[in-house]
C-alpha cells in the first residue's frame, strides 16, 4: 500500500503564531500509522502555516479519522482561531 500525506493549511494571525508553535509542540500522542509530522511556515507569506503528516497508508489515516476526536493537526489550528483546509495526497514515487 502507498504512503499518504496530509496537508492541513491555515492562515494564522501574527499574534497567534507563538501559541500555534506551542500547541503543536504540546502534541505527544502519535496515532497508529503516523510516520512523521511537521509544522511549517510559508517563506513567502508568514501568515500561512501547514502541518504536513506522512502516514503508512490510507487505511491508517482512515482509522484515525474514524475516531470521534478532531484530528490533532486540525485542532491545533482551531485552538488559535484559524480555519484549516485539509488536502490528502497519495505518494506514487518515493526516492531517498
Amino acid at each position: 500500500m502507498a504512503k499518504v500525506i496530509t496537508v492541513v493549511e491555515a492562515v494564522v494571525a501574527p499574534e497567534a503564531r507563538a501559541r500555534l508553535v506551542q500547541e503543536y509542540n504540546a502534541l505527544t500522542d502519535m496515532p497508529a500509522g503516523l510516520i512523521q509530522s511537521f509544522l511549517q511556515q510559508s517563506a513567502s507569506d508568514p501568515n500561512v502555516w501547514q502541518v504536513i503528516s506522512i502516514w503508512e497508508n490510507m487505511d491508517a489515516l482512515e482509522k484515525m479519522r474514524a475516531t470521534s476526536d478532531t484530528p490533532a493537526a486540525i485542532a491545533v489550528f482551531q485552538k488559535v482561531g484559524a480555519m484549516p483546509v485539509v488536502k490528502i495526497f497519495t505518494i506514487l514515487v518515493e526516492k531517498k
